[in-house]
């Protein structure tokens, strides 16, 4: 990093300063910029440059860290970055202090989170280990110095339920003469925090879960661990990492506190996660949290959306609203290149710190960073990349700042892919800073830094920075592509690809010559801001010449030559066909349907006449009510054939028809020929019946009865006569036909039958008596006695 204090750059007042807009100012106001101070004056670089086409192209107001790449050691408030009071000076690597164990050892495959106490001169650590299968325990080492450390074993494994799976994260301070460690325990399915207590560091007696995961919806309902725990005044108070389902896959810090180490009360969530984009936007977890000169310091893990875990920094006064610091020590290659997690702070006596970290390149292991003895308080950040887009030139960087004296505030510009600094761009003191000697092409991304160092009582306030562009070149444009005769009478239409520049809008210039008439470049005959533009008024048959040109929003216009002629002529067609309506409309006689039909309509242009006809023809289908008006404003149908079959109507009713014919062009002509018809349905016809006993004048009166079925009886006839019948179908609307195919019939009379009868049954009656007669006389010769035998002979 960049740090050194050049020589000049204390100012000796509180300067806010916005360069660019001085510069704005001297230009048009210089009897007012000649009252402002000659100090202050001198701070404004001189022009460079033209100043047409400088805007800004990137800027950075901190009103989120969006648009910071890295920072240390500094406070964003939410409108400007400064150094906060008591600020630590960047952490100084001192490499790895615990590795892992040969094979067959408990941390064999990795190890991690280590918490450190200093007692009666020896430096003690616990860390959890891993043989490589995922299960963790926790084990011991001490150190006469902090940094050569002795391993002692593993002192506490899984032996209980909640910590079945697994045991570690632990957290060790010193209660009375006792050794009280919180730590993370595993049944499998979630962590929570654990208590175990020793006498002498080695053998530990557990005492079951303490925090607990809270209720369904909490911050903290899938997990709690990794704890860091103080006590202030009597009162433990403990800061932990929980996930909740709230927030599913994202980490936050919450605090807890308690009377006695064992029941604690949740105080809930204290620090977030960060916004999108930020350095801790996943997660912010693994705290420690130690009280340095009355405040409270925060190391904690910071992860972003990559999933890389970095060092960050927060400062509270009171242990529960926290401010965010930024990354105070970051990833780097190789053993610390993805995961730089779970600090934990120990403040010396002298008021240096040491942090043990773990981190992990091949594998998960312990190392030990440290904090000189404090200086002037400073910090750092950088911007995230700024790109500049093709065609552009890097014109200024500025900052608008306050500098209290005794302050500093030096930035530089480095290289955004090889992060060297560039020429004369090295600790810059507040002001603007020119960029046009930067070859956009061979540095087509840099990166802001800036550094801040403060005194005791006051801070430098970085408000904004930001990166001024230059654009001096034209579009790149292709130029005129097609001049088509729009054959309308006097029109062409022109049309062309979009031109591309960083600076829109874009707009088009239209240069127009006639014949061989030079082109007029000094100003355009029409504008456009769009890729076709239809020129109009020309005169029809005349050559008319065109060049389209591009131009920015800064005026630089391309100098394309692309020419292109076109003759505009005379419309193509503008004459309806020639049609003579609507010739019949006929019932369909199948309810509701009408047909219609006509003779083809002819378009009178011909190619001869230098205007092709107009084909196909469209017919246009009007229908209405009889008695009604029709409405030209739409066709009820439409079609190319000579006959159209217009349905839905009501059986009935009369409508009225019209037809029109319209060319492809649209020109339609008016003819008004109306035709007329009444649907009907086959089967809604009324029979009449008319019977009379003379054929002449049979159906001119009313008839002797109806029906709708195909027969009827008809009394009151008289026997002897002949009568004639007439039969005529009537349909729903009314309209009878008038056949004259009459029948007659002669009614015969009835023969009489009465004098028969009685003869008939005068000479049943004499049969009958003469047959009752012969039967009773056979009935008497039956009952007489027979004569009696002659004896026999002697």
């Amino acid at each position: 990093m960049v740090r050194e204090r050049l020589e000049g750059s204390q100012v000796s007042r509180v300067a806010v300063v916005s360069l660019i807009g001085i510069l704005f100012f001297c230009a048009i106001a210089p009897g007012i910029a000649s009252t402002l101070p000659a100090s202050f004056l001198a701070r404004a670089p001189p022009a460079v440059g033209p100043t047409a086409g400088s805007f800004v192209g990137w800027r950075d107001n901190f009103d989120d860290v969006s648009r910071v790449g890295a920072s240390s050691n500094v406070a964003f408030s939410g409108s400007d970055v400064r150094v906060p009071p008591g600020g630590v000076a960047t952490l100084t690597r001192q490499g790895l202090v615990l590795g892992r164990g040969p094979p067959g050892d408990f941390d064999a495959g990795e190890l991690g989170d280590p918490t450190v106490v200093f007692d009666q001169g020896i430096y003690h650590m616990w860390y959890f280990g891993s043989p490589g299968a995922g299960m963790w325990s926790i084990g011991y080492a001490t150190s006469a110095d902090g940094q050569v450390w002795t391993k002692q074993g593993r002192v506490l494994s899984s032996s209980i339920p909640a910590d079945s799976a697994s045991a570690a994260y632990p957290e060790v301070i010193k209660v009375g003469s006792e050794y009280w460690m919180w730590y993370s325990g595993s049944d499998g399915s979630r962590y929570q925090i654990l208590l175990a207590t020793s006498s002498d560091g080695l053998v530990w007696t557990k005492r079951g879960v303490v925090v607990g995961v809270g209720p369904p919806g909490s911050p903290d309902d899938q997990h709690t661990y990794a704890p860091s725990v103080l006590i202030r005044s009597g009162t433990f108070y403990m800061w932990y990492g929980a996930f909740g389902s709230p927030n599913p896959g994202r980490r936050s810090v919450l605090l807890a506190s308690s009377t006695d180490g064992v029941s604690w009360t949740k105080q809930g969530v204290v620090l977030t996660p960060g916004p999108s984009g930020s350095i801790d936007e996943v997660g912010v977890d693994t705290p420690s949290v130690r009280v340095v000169g009355g405040q409270y310091e925060m190391l904690y893990g910071a992860v972003d959306s990559a999933i890389r875990a970095r060092l960050a920094r927060a400062v509270s006064p009171d242990g529960r609203s926290w401010q965010k610091m930024g990354i105070i020590l970051d990833l780097m290659s190789p053993y610390e290149s993805t995961v730089l997690d779970n600090p934990f702070l120990l403040p010396e006596s002298d008021g240096s710190w040491k942090v043990y970290y773990h981190a992990r390149g091949a594998s998960l292991q312990i190392f030990l960073a440290i904090r000189p003895l404090p200086g002037g308080p400073s910090g750092w950040l950088r911007s995230i990349p700024i790109t500049i887009p093709a065609g552009l030139e890097w014109s200024w960087f500025n900052q608008s700042a306050s500098v209290p004296a005794g302050t500093w505030l030096n930035v530089t510009v480095r290289d955004a892919m090889t992060m060297a600094i560039l020429a004369g761009m090295e600790n810059r003191t507040v002001g603007a800073v020119d960029l046009t000697g930067v070859d956009s092409s061979i540095h087509p991304g840099i990166v802001l830094e800036g550094w801040l160092t403060r005194d005791p009582s006051d801070t430098p306030v970085l408000d904004s920075w930001e990166v001024i562009w230059l654009d001096r070149s034209p579009p790149t444009f292709a130029g005129l592509e097609t001049a088509d005769d729009l054959r309308t009478g006097g029109s062409i239409r022109l049309s062309w690809s979009a031109a591309s520049d960083p600076s829109a809008p874009i707009l088009y210039s239209v240069y127009q010559s006639s014949g061989s008439d030079a082109f007029d470049f000094s100003t355009p005959s029409y504008t456009a801001t769009t890729t076709a533009y239809d020129v109009t008024a020309l005169v029809d048959g005349r050559l008319y010449r065109f060049v389209v040109r591009a131009e920015d929003a800064w005026a630089n216009q391309d100098t394309n030559t692309v020419s292109l002629s076109a003759i505009p002529t005379n419309p193509f067609d503008r004459n309806a066909p020639t049609f003579a309506g609507l010739t019949s409309a006929a019932d369909e006689r199948t309810g509701g349907a009408v047909r219609l039909a006509w003779s083809d309509a002819v378009d009178p242009d011909t190619p001869a006449s230098n205007a092709d006809p107009s084909l196909p023809i469209t017919y246009l289908v009007y229908v209405t009510r009889s008695g009604t008006s029709f409405d030209f404003g739409g066709p009820d149908q439409t079609t190319s054939n000579r006959t159209a079959w217009v349905t839905g109507l009501v059986d009935g009713k009369s409508y009225d028809f019209i037809v029109r014919a319209m060319d492809s062009r649209g020109n339609a002509e008016s003819n008004t020929v109306i035709r007329s018809a009444t649907p009907t349905h086959p089967f809604d016809s009324m029979y009449s019946i008319y019977v009379s006993d003379r054929a002449s004048g049979l159906g001119s009166g009313p008839a002797n009865g109806s029906t709708s079925e195909t027969s009827l009886e008809i009394g009151g006839l008289r026997p002897g006569r002949t009568y004639y019948i007439l039969v005529r179908a009537t349909d729903a609307a009314g309209n009878t036909e008038m056949n004259t195919r009459i029948v007659s019939i002669q009614i015969k009379e009835a023969v009489s039958v009465a004098p028969f009868a009685w003869i008939a049954l005068i000479l049943v009656i004499v049969i009958a008596v003469l047959a009752a007669g012969v039967v009773m006389r056979k009935r008497r010769k039956k009952g007489e006695t027979p004569p009696l035998s002659p004896p026999p002979a002697r």
